[in-house]
């Protein structure tokens, strides 16, 4: 048993590697307990002699997830607790309460409530920082919006671990320039605003590569309205990835997007994304900065999007300087690590 373990609701292909180095760094290995994710979050995970994978078997009971009784109150015996910061996750509590009597250090890890500003949401994030040895945000907004909601006293507990990707990147996209199709990924669902993408790539002439899973009615549906839009389905393979994102001169995410703007500066693409950070899945967009590494548009309106895709697609010097400007983005993201910065958070050095 290691004396780290990270609590996640369910495990991600893109949380795999980042676990695995962050276990090669503690030295003594590191736990991750988690539910496996379906064919949507990458498939099957294995423990390795640093990395031991342990199904959480989550129950909802009334809205709220509880561990089994056993898995619950082995979580005292570690030193050092990150839990993903779901406050309707029962074992985030039982963790701060082992804090308290057992002497376990526990952090919390997530998007700081930047969505939830009611005075109830305030008091929970005041007692949770308070009572936990830290809380690790996504990016630097979330940390942002989270002091807003603390006393002075706790800001020294508000970390930052830039939520990125364990991806090589790309230091050029010249082959792109001459391409004029969209890149998308992520999961394919309503209010993933695909059917907006769609409908204003469709206006421009543009083709779209798809890249994402969901339910089989609804991508059957997609296909019939947009024929012309290219559906490669779940695709886990950087390369396979990276391949499908050569044919393109930007990514967009027609919704509220999170960590598919990461995967489109990770391949050299400028971003598309609305301009309401406030109302994405998740507080990444803030890494998108207009005209700079990227274009925004007003949220839900087609014809801006249409516009924004238009304007983009025409000018070949401005693809490049966002370009570059994304590649760059995804550098700092990623330099340190997100295991890195986890480590130094945990030990003191953050």
């Amino acid at each position: 048993m290691s004396d780290l373990v990270f609590v996640q609701g369910v495990m991600t292909s893109y949380r795999f590697p980042v676990f695995k180095d962050l276990a090669k760094l503690n030295g003594n290995g590191m736990d991750v307990i988690a539910d496996a994710g379906g064919v949507d979050f990458g498939g099957e995970y294995k423990s390795d002699e640093c990395l031991s994978f342990l199904e959480a078997g989550w129950v909802k009971v009334f809205g709220l997830y509880f561990l089994p009784l056993k898995r619950l109150l082995s979580l005292r015996f570690y030193k050092k607790v990150i839990h993903f910061a779901d406050f309707k996750y029962m074992s985030l509590w039982f963790c701060l309460f082992f804090k308290s009597f057992f002497g376990v250090n526990v952090y919390l890890h997530g998007q700081g409530g930047y969505k939830k500003n009611s005075a109830i949401s305030r008091w929970v994030y005041v007692l949770a920082v308070y009572l936990s040895d830290g809380y690790i945000c996504y990016t630097d907004y979330s940390k942002h919006e989270l002091l807003k909601k603390l006393p002075s006293s706790l800001h020294r507990k508000v970390y930052v671990c830039s939520n990125s990707l364990m991806l090589r990147g790309q230091s050029s996209k010249n082959e792109v320039y001459e391409n004029d199709s969209l890149f998308y990924i992520g999961r394919l669902r309503p209010f993933s605003g695909i059917e907006l993408l769609l409908q204003a790539a469709s206006s421009n002439n543009v083709v779209v590569e798809v890249i994402g899973g969901g339910e089989d009615a609804y991508i059957r549906q997609l296909k019939q309205t947009f024929p012309k839009a290219n559906f490669h389905g779940p695709v886990f393979s950087e390369q396979a990835q990276l391949d499908i994102s050569k044919k393109c001169f930007a990514g967009c995410y027609g919704g509220d997007a999170g960590l598919s703007v990461v995967h489109y500066m990770a391949f050299g693409l400028p971003v598309i994304v609305h301009s309401s950070i406030s109302d994405h899945m998740g507080p990444e967009p803030s890494y998108v900065k207009n005209n700079y590494n990227g274009l925004t548009f007003n949220r839900n309106d087609v014809s801006d999007l249409s516009e924004k895709i238009n304007f983009l697609k025409n000018d070949k010097e401005l693809q490049k300087r966002l370009s570059n400007a994304a590649s760059e983005t995804f550098k700092q993201l990623s330099n340190p690590s997100m295991a890195v910065q986890f480590n130094d958070i945990i030990n003191g050095r953050g």
